[in-house]
């Protein structure tokens, strides 16, 4: 109920808010038609609007359906642009009217340039009477007025235009807004009906609104009892849900008790787990720490070692420096010289390091090469073999070799031809045949074939056995073979297991061809000489085997290598390696006796896979007369078994023997290693600690055990001798000291005595006495002359301290007593393990020093911090550290030096750890002069200022400031706040002003940074005069040099009584130029009075001073003693003196302050001028005049400088120039100076704008040029020379007594470029297309100081597609000494980019050109000959041929041909080409190139080739070298004799590289003299078969 009454209540609302919304909306609308004009509605009308508002029902609305909306949507924007044209005809017409008025404008300028081209005209045509130059001047601005003309006529044509088209664009708009006209007037009248609607609609709604508010309240009131009634249940039913609320919440608080104890105890697991993996995880890291720390410790005492070496380097270079300086040798031209041999020979193995790089790289490339080439091979000749194993098994050899075959092994006589006369009749199978068949065994079936059938068969035969086979074959001719038709030798061979593989050579025998072993001419065969020693006749000579027979010759050989040894195979797995081990595996007879016997036993195991024997051969000839061997044969041995040997030694001769058992076995040959030693020393050493002392501390001590262990059955005694022992042993009886640091070794022993099979043992303890490193040696040098010495390289290092301090000497400087100060020592651990610190303080420092912390515990490699706290009381430390104080003085100021050893406890380490504390200790006490201050009478209008002088008698420098100073003092300067420097004294001025007339009593306070007091008492009496200055304080303006300064002021009276007034002018200062006028007056009671001060400033700085001193009188002039001179007597004794005068020079401003420290041209200084009262005697008044004087009237000034005296061009080129422009201004505010200047003399300065008169304050420009048409120093001096009026206005000839001078300086100079490097041509060489090359180039210039330069580029062959330049510079203009980059880029294949490049500097004059070439190539790869690179499309050349040689086919192009003429017999002739890459942008790239290898007839002919495949890297070359010898076969091949010989080689070659394949060729022709052949002698045999041809 509630809701639906909160329901109808918002809707009634919302519709209420509605209406009224509407309503107000209305009376809007209405308002505006008030304020517009009164709206009268016609009844009629009235009627009419109604009824269209009504609907079908006949209810009025205001709802609007959709079209109407769109309706009025349109309308808008309808209205919105007619509004938005108007505002455009409006612009349009301010355009019209602007544009008119430029029009009229340009128009007007057009006809007064057609009016002046006219004149120009009319003059041009009558210039016949006129000079060339002026007709040349009248032609030109002939041309200059047409084109102005022109360009005027263009604006105003362009101005016609725009001012046409505004006014087309404005009739164009005002047609349309006449066309809109009557839509706008119809939307009018409906806007003025929705008026009326409107009103009449909301007199309605009013009525309406008021009848329903009525209905509302009914209906309200009646349903308010129901509403009250559902409230009352909706109260009680809250009560209950709240009583049920409450239940649940406590029953809710008990479960989440429970639940919140098992969360707390899951997260009480969670952060125990959460500890342990974080006690963990410290662990881990604390380790991690403790590594890295030891690393730490480790790369240090690498370094610490490093550092150390190096020091001990430079010790010892220094040693030798002052050694060779005592000889009175150069030592730095000798260490330079070492110097410089260590770096060349660095050099040269770093350039061997390279070669071999580069060595193991082409190694490594041919390697590879090679292998790939085998491999090539091997596939080639695989794929020929399997052709050719094909070819044969179908080949009639074949078959024949089959047949043959079958014969021997099924022939009862293993014969492979039966009956090979033809003399049987009949041939029967079973009497020749092993299977008695009648077809011979062949084709026949299965059964037949069988081996089981075989063996039946056999069964039967009595006399035949399976294995009879013939074996041998005697006497036997060659026969003819079944079909074969070839000859063969049946050779007797019986094979003899037991001879070894010698044998075999024996068969081949030697052949040795002389002259007899020349193939005959007809047989082509050759014969052997019988080996004799006499005279062989070449008939009985044996013929040579033929190649049948040489055949079988190899396959008997084979035969018998391969039945001495098998390869064993058992289960298909194939054994190898040895097949039996001998144990023990060495036979060793050690320390034998010589005509002794010695037997030893050992066993030989079978380790191959099935049976095998074995057989000693024949020992070696060396060992065979003190070697058996004896054992039992045991024949075939099964695997695993085993044979026992027993060797016997019989030595004969003391000497060592190695060898070796030979032994035979099925499956290979095997060797026993056998030893036989006689007795002798051997000897070992064994150091368990190494050589290596280590890192040893000083004070403490390493010792190094070495044992000596003979394990041969001889005795020896040893010696020990070397630098460690001559040089750095100290005996057992002496003690180590630091007055003898080299001797830092001790022995146990220099000698001693090893037994056989025995042992000892010796030691070398190191102390260091400093640190250091060391490296020395020994040897132990022994008895038996046998044994080798043993040298021993000792290397130790002699460290610091384990604890050490950073710093030896705490320096706490200067120091104040009762001031605390504090500092760090910071103190290391070298160990590895921490190390216990304390610190105690010593008695004469107790109580003024403290260490926070004093004990502590060092860890490695981490500094420990000690504070220091140091607090000096004066009267205890100098009383307890009497001994450690130093009284000293510093510039009269007096202070106590301390200096005071401090040790370091270290439990743990044997030498003790101090440090020095030192300090200079001072007071921060001030001197005060006066103690008191009394500034007496003081007017209230006036203040009296009195200096007060502080002395600093401290070393330290002190701020101190006045504080809580009253309002009528005044501390100057910066109010009293100041620092004062050590020793300083300083004057402070104290200003009192009083403010009544009062007496005054009070204390300055003056307080330091250091907290230090001093209080001051001052006292003054404040009087009131009766008589005031209208300004106690004048500033004149800069006054200049012989300038007047004036200016008014006034005096008042105010007391009622008149005063006389005076003022009272110094000496000094009337000599100044001070005056007041009047000096002296009168001023009325209640009056005042005018007065004026004015200041003529001096002419000059310096004058004129007369002073007198006295002279001895010379002695030609003095008078005789003794004679009366007046009524004195002359003396002998008394010298004669005169008074003389002289004149000096003075500083008039000596004494008067500066308002900056370079500001030199202008001085201040201030003046005080009393005033006294007649009648008055309690004070005065004071006029202060404060100065400022500045050099001159006229003051000089260049770039914000002032004045100056000179001006400096610098250095320019010749021909070049440079224009300075500096002012003059006028410093005086009342007189006029006119300027005139001294002609300069003739030289390279000249004055462009001479200066002119000033007015007051009146500034001008005076503008001077340099140049120089030759190299010069030139410096002239300018004199400018100023005239002034006099303070009336009146023109006066005065000058300014000092003129003003600027020197004018300037260096003319002739440059020099120099280019590096310098070349001729600047090559970039082969560039590809689109690519870039570039090479660096230095400028430098001969000229004093940096020198612009630009870079034009000139004469160019070509450009790019772009227009661009194909060559840049970067950067193309900048000052020298530059670094440039050339670079070039062609975007289009052309062969060769010439060009120039520029290089303009010291101005426009003087220039310098460099030639510019490249070489565009299409591709990647090229080749050059001869600084040329080839192209591809080049001709061959015509050569002449051969004549006797057949003509050769068309080929393809060749690239290029080389001839070599007149070649003689022997003589080399070569030429080179190189294959080069062009320059890339992308990178490292590679290109290929290859050569076809040569033929063996081209070898043959004497040409070579050094390389024929390789890869070129871009931007680089490969040099390729063709080389040609005429030798014995190139003149072989004469067809015609006397004719000479022409030979040729084409090598054919590829290219590869990122562009793709390419093919080329090279043919090389080479003429050949056969003049220079020597004539061969022919044999008598030779002109026999000459003669016969």
């Amino acid at each position: 109920i509630k809701k639906k009454k909160m329901t109808v209540e918002n809707d009634f609302l919302d519709h209420l808010d509605s209406i009224i919304e509407t309503q107000k909306q209305a009376e809007k609308r209405e308002e505006k038609e008030k304020k517009k004009g009164t709206l009268k509605i016609d009844k009629r009308k009235k009627k009419t609007i109604i009824d269209n508002a009504k609907d079908q029902n006949g209810i009025i609305t205001t709802a609007i359906d959709g079209k109407e909306r769109t309706k009025r949507k349109e309308d808008r924007q309808f209205k919105k642009d007619i509004f938005e044209k108007r505002l455009e005809i409006r612009k349009l017409n301010t355009e019209i009217e602007t544009l008119q008025e430029e029009l009229e404008e340009e128009q007007a300028e057009v006809d007064d340039i057609k009016s002046q081209f006219d004149i120009v005209v009319q003059r041009a045509e009558k210039m016949e009477g006129l000079f060339p130059q002026q007709r040349l001047q009248l032609l030109s601005d002939k041309e200059d007025m047409k084109e102005q003309y022109e360009t005027a006529a263009q604006e105003l044509a362009k101005k016609n235009e725009a001012l046409n088209k505004a006014y087309i664009k404005r009739a164009m708009l005002e047609q349309h807004l006449k066309e809109s006209a009557e839509h706008e007037n119809e939307l009018k009248d409906e806007e003025e009906e929705e008026l009326i609607k409107n009103k009449v609609i909301s007199k309605l709604k009013t009525k309406k609104e008021a009848q329903l508010q009525k209905r509302v309240n009914k209906q309200h009131t009646r349903k308010a009892g129901t509403i009250n009634q559902h409230l009352a249940n909706i109260e009680n039913y809250k009560q209950k849900v709240v009583e049920k609320a409450l239940s649940e919440r406590q029953r809710g608080k008990q479960f989440l008790d429970k639940t919140q104890a098992k969360v707390n105890a899951k997260a009480a697991k969670k952060r125990a787990k959460k500890t342990a993996f974080k006690n963990k995880v410290q662990r881990n890291q604390a380790a991690v720490e403790q590594q890295t720390q030891n690393a730490m410790d480790r790369v240090k005492t690498a370094n610490e070692k490093a550092m150390k070496k190096r020091e001990k380097q430079i010790k010892k270079e220094e040693q030798e420096i002052r050694k060779v300086k005592a000889e009175g040798g150069n030592p730095y031209e000798l260490m330079r010289d070492r110097k410089v041999k260590k770096t060349y020979i660095r050099g040269i193995k770093q350039r061997e390091k390279k070669i071999e790089n580069k060595k193991k790289a082409i190694y490594d490339q041919v390697a590879y090469e090679r292998e790939q080439t085998e491999k090539e091979m091997k596939d080639k000749q695989k794929k020929k073999k399997m052709a050719q194993d094909w070819k044969d098994s179908i080949s009639r050899s074949v078959q024949e070799e089959k047949t043959r075959k079958y014969l021997l092994e099924h022939t009862k006589t293993g014969a492979d031809t039966i009956d090979p006369l033809g003399a049987l009749q009949r041939i029967h199978p079973s009497q020749h045949m092993v299977v008695r068949r009648k077809n011979f065994g062949v084709h026949g079936t299965a059964a037949e074939t069988d081996p089981e059938y075989f063996a039946k068969l056999l069964a039967t035969q009595k006399n035949v056995k399976s294995d009879e086979r013939a074996t041998q074959v005697t006497g036997k001719t060659p026969l003819l073979g079944a079909g074969a038709g070839l000859s063969k030798i049946k050779v007797k061979a019986k094979e003899d297991k037991d001879d070894d593989e010698s044998s075999d050579e024996e068969l081949a025998g030697t052949e040795e061809q002389g002259l007899w072993g020349k193939p005959n001419v007809k047989t082509k065969r050759s014969f052997q000489p019988i080996d004799s020693d006499d005279d062989v006749n070449p008939l009985d000579t044996v013929p040579e085997m033929t190649t049948l027979e040489k055949q079988y010759l190899t396959k008997a050989k084979q035969r018998k290598k391969d039945n001495l040894y098998k390869e064993q195979v058992c289960w298909g797995k194939t054994f190898k390696g040895e097949a039996f081990i001998a144990s023990p595996a060495t036979i060793l007879f050690k320390d034998f006796d010589i005509n002794q016997t010695y037997k030893k036993k050992f066993t030989l195991t079978n380790v191959s896979l099935t049976f095998n024997y074995f057989k000693v051969l024949e020992l070696p000839h060396e060992i065979q007369n003190f070697i058996e061997v004896k054992y039992k044969p045991k024949g075939k041995m099964s695997a695993g078994t085993s044979a026992t040997l027993e060797v016997i030694f019989q030595p004969r001769i003391e000497e060592d023997i190695h060898s070796y058992i030979p032994i035979r076995t099925q499956t290979g040959p095997i060797q026993i290693p056998l030893h036989c030693l006689i007795k002798k020393v051997d000897l070992s050493m064994d150091t368990p600690k190494g050589t290596d002392f280590g890192a040893v501390m000083l004070a403490e001590s390493n010792r190094l055990t070495f044992k000596l262990t003979n394990a041969g059955a001889l005795d020896t005694s040893y010696k020990i001798e070397g630098d460690a022992l001559l040089r750095h042993n100290v005996p057992v009886n002496m003690e180590f000291t630091e007055k003898r640091p080299t001797r830092f070794l001790r022995f146990s022993s220099d000698r001693g005595f090893v037994d056989h099979h025995g042992s000892t043992t010796f030691s070398i303890d190191y102390f260091p006495q400093q640190v250091h490193n060391f490296e020395t040696n020994f040897t132990l040098k022994f008895e038996d002359r046998f044994t080798d010495d043993i040298h021993v390289v000792l290397k130790g290092e002699g460290t610091d301290v384990s604890i050490y301090l950073e710093s030896e000497q705490i320096d706490f400087r200067t120091t104040c007593f009762g001031t605390m100060y504090r500092d760090i020592l910071r103190v290391h651990n070298r160990s590895r393990g921490a190390m216990k610190v304390e610190f105690k303080i010593p008695k004469a420092l107790k109580n003024t020093l403290e260490f926070v912390p004093n004990l502590g515990y060092v860890q490695p490699g981490k500094p420990f911090d000690v504070y220091l706290k140091f607090q000096a009381d004066k009267a205890i430390l100098l009383q307890r550290a009497k001994k450690y104080i130093t009284k000293k003085t510093k510039d009269n100021i007096e202070y106590h030096q301390l200096s005071l050893p401090i040790p370091v406890l270290v439990p743990d380490q044997t030498m003790p750890v101090s440090f020095t504390l030192e300090s200079d200790l001072t007071t921060d006490v001030l001197d005060i002069e006066p103690r008191e201050i009394d500034f007496g009478k003081c007017s209230i209008d006036e203040a009296i200022q009195l200096p007060l002088i502080i002395t600093n008698n401290s070393l330290l420098q002190q701020e101190f400031g006045f504080i809580r100073t009253p309002d009528f003092i005044t501390i100057s300067p910066n109010d009293g706040f100041t620092s004062i420097l050590p020793g300083e004294t300083m004057t402070l001025q104290v200003t009192f002003k009083p403010l009544s007339a009062i007496d005054y009593h009070f204390r300055l306070r003056l307080k330091s940074h250091r907290n230090v007091e001093i209080n001051i008492p001052c006292h003054g009496e404040g009087v009131q005069l009766p008589v005031s200055l209208s300004k106690r304080a004048i500033c004149t303006r800069a006054v200049a040099m012989g300038d007047i300064f004036q200016t008014e002021f006034s005096i008042n009276n105010r007391s009622k009584k008149p005063y006389d007034f005076r003022f009272e002018l110094s000496e000094e200062q009337k000599n100044m130029g001070i005056d007041i006028l009047p000096k002296e007056g009168h001023v009325e009671a209640g009056q005042s009075a005018s007065l004026l001060v004015r200041y003529t400033a001096p002419t000059s700085r310096f004058k004129e001073v007369e002073y007198e001193r006295e002279v001895p009188i010379p002695v030609e002039e003095q008078e005789p003693a003794g004679k009366k001179k007046g009524k004195k007597k002359v003396e002998e004794d008394v010298p004669q003196t005169r008074i003389e005068k002289y004149t000096v020079k003075e500083d008039q401003f000596k004494g008067w302050e500066t308002s900056l420290e370079d500001e030199l041209f202008s001085v201040h200084h201030s003046e005080f001028i009393p005033c006294y009262l007649s009648n008055f005697k309690q004070g005065a008044l004071s006029l202060q005049l404060d100065i400022t004087l500045i050099a001159g009237i006229i003051v000089p000034e260049f770039e914000g400088k002032a004045p100056i005296s000179q001006l400096n061009f610098g250095s320019l080129p010749v021909h070049d120039k440079k224009v300075y422009k500096f002012k003059l201004k006028n410093m005086s505010s009342i007189q006029t100076v006119n300027l005139t200047h001294e002609p300069l003399e003739y030289g390279p300065f000249k004055i462009l704008k001479p200066a002119r008169p000033l007015k007051p304050k009146e500034v001008c420009e005076v503008e001077v040029i340099f140049q120089s048409a030759q190299a010069i120093k030139s410096s002239q001096l300018l004199r400018i020379h100023a005239s002034r009026t006099d303070i009336n206005g009146d023109a006066s000839s005065e000058t300014q007594p000092n003129p003003i001078q600027i020197e004018l300086i300037g260096e003319a100079f002739l440059p020099e470029l120099t280019i590096e490097p310098n070349v001729d041509v600047y090559d970039f060489g082969a560039v590809g297309v689109n690519q870039h090359a570039t090479k660096p180039l230095t400028l430098s210039l001969t000229a004093p100081q940096p020198t612009p330069f630009q870079v034009f580029f000139e004469n160019e062959t070509c450009s790019n597609r772009d227009d661009s330049c194909v060559f840049t510079a970067t950067p193309s203009q900048g000052v020298t000494p530059a670094e440039l980059i050339l670079s070039t880029r062609v975007d289009q294949p052309i062969t060769n980019v010439l060009g120039d490049a520029k290089i303009v500097f010291g101005g426009s004059v003087h220039t310098k050109r460099i030639h510019l070439a490249s070489q565009i190539v299409p591709h990647g790869l090229y080749i050059r000959t001869e600084n040329d690179i080839l192209k591809e499309e080049k001709p061959i050349e015509q050569v002449p041929t051969n004549p006797f040689a057949p003509t050769q086919a068309d080929g393809p192009t060749m690239l290029y041909t080389k001839i070599f003429t007149d070649v003689k017999f022997e003589e080399s002739r070569s030429f080179s080409f190189t294959i080069g890459h062009t320059h890339s942008d992308e990178g490292k790239i590679k290109g290929d190139f290859e050569f076809a290898p040569l033929s063996s007839t081209d070898s043959a002919s004497g040409f070579k080739v050094d390389t024929l495949k390789g890869s070129v890297d871009a931007g680089s070359e490969k040099a390729i070298t063709v080389s040609f010898t005429a030798n014995e076969q190139t003149f072989g091949r004469l067809p015609v004799p006397g004719v000479d010989v022409w030979v040729e080689l084409l090598l054919k070659g590829t290219l590869k590289d990122a562009s793709g394949t390419r093919q080329f060729n090279f043919a090389v022709r080479a003429q050949c003299l056969s003049s220079s052949r020597p004539q061969k002698t022919l044999s008598s045999s030779d002109n026999k078969k000459k003669k016969k041809k």
